[in-house]
């Protein structure tokens, strides 16, 4: 939780703007990545489980920067 906050954090500091693409379609390819690519299926359901959980993190940090860039807008209207 903390670091998909720092990263989405920096993200919003970089100008990087929210994509609904970049949501739907990057964690299902970092799993891909992670468990095909990173030869991640060799560690049996451990590797399953790390490209899971990988993929979530993936999909948090586009979460938590669409609701940042929300806040700035509302702020920005205040």
């Amino acid at each position: 939780d903390r670091y998909s906050s720092l990263c989405a954090q920096k993200w919003l500091e970089s100008n990087r703007k929210f994509s609904i693409c970049g949501m739907l379609l990057r964690p299902p390819f970092e799993f891909f990545r992670k468990l095909i690519l990173k030869k991640g299926t060799i560690d049996g359901i451990e590797g399953l489980i790390v490209a899971a959980m990988h993929s979530i993190y993936v999909f948090l940090k586009y979460a938590k920067l669409y609701e940042l860039e929300l806040d700035k807008k509302q702020r920005n209207k205040s």
